[in-house]
């Protein structure tokens, strides 16, 4: 009988399964001991694959956010007594050494295990200390800095929580959704492994050229509400961040949009 002990969750949205990076680079895993869970945000249904006890596949169209689908997937473990999951995004390529290595940080004194994550340029994007990107004029790590990571690739020990605790929220939909969460790791003084494995990400408000106007006003909305929940002391701070980047954005020659949604959030806007 299948009685797996670790699941992997994909979540997609408008892409068909068979062409996620993520899954094509899973397959390629020969995994036949993990559960492999599939959340499809997408208007329609983008399983284009054959479906058996290792592969099991939710259609959600209302696109309520991530933390759907990662509260799906925790509570898929905890009745099925699956002690870790892993959660990736459609679009990261797994490295073929990402699982054999990942299965000697497995044990019940750590909460989370997480991989370095970079750009297609090479760029380090996870983990990172929340208080250095949030906050100007970076310092060293310290007693009161709090280590994150970005959601895929993170890998989580379901028992570590309390069970009836729900490990992501809505306050938090889609972004800094994985801020919040470590959070509250660090309040439960959890204990957080690096990887020595690397992921390639694409994230979609790395590139202010590129990203639209309404993906970036809700980028700088969560992060505003954000910094209010957590560091309501430091609103200041956070505000001279603000005012560095629409300096960068004016210095760059990018929308004067994005300027004037910065300035929104400087004047108190919120989601």
């Amino acid at each position: 009988m299948f009685k797996p002990t670790h699941a992997v969750l994909i979540a997609i949205y408008k892409m068909k399964l068979s062409e996620s990076p993520t899954f094509k680079s899973l397959l390629k895993q020969g995994l036949t001991d993990t559960q492999v869970i599939i959340y499809d945000n997408s208007p329609l249904k983008m399983c284009d694959v054959y479906q058996d006890n290792h592969l099991i596949y939710y259609h959600d169209p209302k696109n309520k956010g991530l933390f759907v689908a990662y509260n799906y997937a925790v509570t898929f473990c905890r009745v099925n007594q699956i002690q870790w999951l892993t959660i990736f995004d459609q679009d990261t390529v797994i490295p073929a050494v990402f699982f054999q290595t990942l299965k000697t940080h497995l044990h019940n004194e750590v909460c989370c295990i997480v991989p370095r994550v970079e750009l297609e340029n090479h760029k380090q994007i996870s983990p990172f200390i929340i208080e250095n990107t949030i906050f100007p004029f970076k310092v060293k790590k310290n007693n009161n800095s709090t280590i994150a990571a970005i959601n895929s690739g993170n890998t989580i020990n379901v028992n570590f929580f309390p069970r009836k605790q729900a490990l992501f929220t809505k306050e938090f939909p889609l972004d800094f959704l994985d801020y919040d969460f470590f959070k509250r790791v660090a309040e439960l003084q959890g204990n957080i492994e690096m990887l020595s494995a690397t992921l390639t990400q694409n994230l979609s408000v790395a590139d202010y050229h590129t990203v639209s106007n309404t993906r970036f006003l809700d980028f700088l909305s969560y992060e505003s509400k954000f910094v209010r929940l957590y560091y309501p002391d430091n609103l200041k701070r956070y505000h001279i961040k603000l005012i560095l980047r629409a300096c960068k954005l004016f210095a760059k020659g990018f929308q004067i949009t994005k300027i004037k949604l910065i300035i929104k959030i400087l004047r108190g806007y919120m989601v």
